[in-house]
């Protein structure tokens, strides 16, 4: 068959689809195209026969295999059954460019032909591949910061970063996080962090009703609303028993946070025969503390002024002796008045003759000062770009933020004036001819040192001229 012998053949006629045992070369193998035996012979102890293709019927038909890779297995089923053919074997396998349920490859090979009804192996993807797992690390503690960059370097992300106060945990750091550490999650997935936002505000509380009660009964009605006694200030009153509360601070019903201080200034009795006790005069205005002492049968002692950010100028600082103070009727009580803020500290201003503008500035803001009006002038004697004058002059003493006005130098050019230099005059007066000590300082120097070169000039009458005319 094709050239080779074909040994101990039986059967009339082999069609595609059937076994037979032909033996080729002392091996056996299947035949898929119809065969006839034309005549047979003894070789050698074995029988041998002549066969020829064809001859015993009609092969099938042949057909070629469609293409399907990229199809779904759904459409691809469907064209090979439309072309003739079976599905063979289905095989799954992952990929990261095919779709998932979509034909990766096909066997036999698309174009291919193959007798009709023949079997066409496919591969289907079953989608990428699980990426690599990843344990997640261990992030509680740290700071959301830190956590995020330790998340990153473990090929992870951070999700949900969620707030929640703690009274173990510092603020901004991680309370814990999910999943939890050490658990293996595929890369890129994301951890959500639960952080700190320090301890909870504490829960705020309704100041309680003392006044009228005793010392002993205020500070159990205090400590019940779980809040704490603060200073006690003993005071004379003439309506309120000895020993009960006159007044609280902060009052009845004001809401504070849970373990804050009331104050309580409680009543020693009525003041001795021919005793008047001191007025509260802390916060008033001098002309209103002045009255309520006068009221009170005492006098107005020295007023000092005091300044303070703190009390507005004019109103009382501090009294003495002290509210509540039992006095004799006529007493002096002294005050300490606010005169207000204090003036701003005087800063000594730079000095930045001579500096470029920048170095001048950057001085100049060293100083907690700032620069104000740059106006610029021409200078034979000034590099461009540096200061020619400063206002406030070096050394004064001007308050933190104020302003140093600057004259900067344009360099040699004439600047406007008369004479072919615009109005207001020429030469280094520019600008109308007004000009401050430093240029003035240099016009002499530049003309003094004319001169001495002017005694080695023959022409002496022409060096005079000059000077005329500057």
């Amino acid at each position: 068959l094709n050239g080779q012998q074909v040994m101990n053949y039986s059967g009339p006629n082999l069609y595609v689809g059937q076994s037979c045992y032909l033996k080729i070369a002392n091996y056996h193998t299947e035949l898929g195209v119809p065969v006839s035996v034309v005549h047979s012979r003894v070789v050698m102890a074995h029988t041998q026969a002549d066969v020829q293709i064809g001859s015993g019927g009609t092969p099938p038909p042949t057909v070629p295999v469609p293409n399907v890779v990229g199809q779904t297995q759904a459409a691809a089923t469907s064209a090979l059954t439309s072309a003739g053919l079976t599905v063979g074997t289905v095989t799954q396998q992952s990929s990261t460019t095919v779709a998932s349920g979509n034909v990766i490859s096909e066997s036999p090979a698309a174009g291919t032909s193959v007798a009709k009804g023949s079997a066409v192996n496919l591969v289907v993807s079953s989608g990428a591949p699980p990426p690599t797992p990843v344990a997640v690390p261990n992030v509680v503690g740290q700071t959301q910061a830190a956590a995020t960059s330790a998340l990153t370097s473990a090929g992870l992300t951070a999700g949900t970063v969620t707030m929640q106060s703690s009274t173990t945990v510092a603020s901004g750091s991680v309370i814990s996080e999910s999943p939890a550490a050490g658990t293996s999650v595929a890369k890129g997935s994301a951890v959500n962090l639960v952080v700190s936002s320090g301890a909870p505000a504490p829960t705020p509380v309704a100041v309680p009703n003392v006044v009228g009660e005793t010392q002993a009964a205020a500070t159990s009605a205090i400590s019940a609303a779980a809040l704490t006694v603060g200073a006690v200030t003993q005071q004379s009153s003439t309506t309120v028993a000895s020993g009960s509360v006159i007044s609280e601070s902060p009052a009845a019903g004001t809401s504070v946070a849970s373990g804050a201080a009331v104050s309580l200034v409680v009543s020693s009795g009525a003041p001795a025969p021919g005793q008047v006790a001191v007025p509260n005069v802390v916060g008033e205005t001098e002309a209103a503390a002045t009255s309520a002492i006068s009221a009170a049968a005492l006098t107005v002692g020295a007023v000092t002024q005091q300044s303070s950010t703190t009390v507005a100028s004019g109103n009382v600082i501090s009294e003495s002796p002290a509210a509540g103070t039992s006095v004799a009727s006529g007493a002096a009580i002294s005050l300490v008045v606010s005169s207000g803020a204090p003036a701003p500290t005087p800063v000594a201003v730079p000095n930045v003759v001579g500096e470029t503008e920048a170095a001048a500035t950057s001085a100049i803001s060293a100083a907690t000062l700032t620069v104000g009006a740059v106006t610029q002038q021409s200078s034979t004697t000034v590099a461009s770009g540096s200061v020619i004058s400063q206002n406030p002059a070096a050394g004064a003493n001007s308050a933190s933020g104020s302003a140093v006005d600057l004259v900067v130098s344009t360099g040699g050019g004439a600047s406007s004036g008369a004479g072919g230099s615009g109005a207001g005059g020429g030469g280094a007066f520019g600008g109308g001819g007004a000009f401050d000590s430093f240029t003035l300082s240099a016009l002499l120097s530049s003309l003094i040192g004319g001169l001495w070169r002017a005694r080695r000039i023959r022409n002496f009458q022409q060096c005079l001229h000059r000077i005329r005319l500057v």
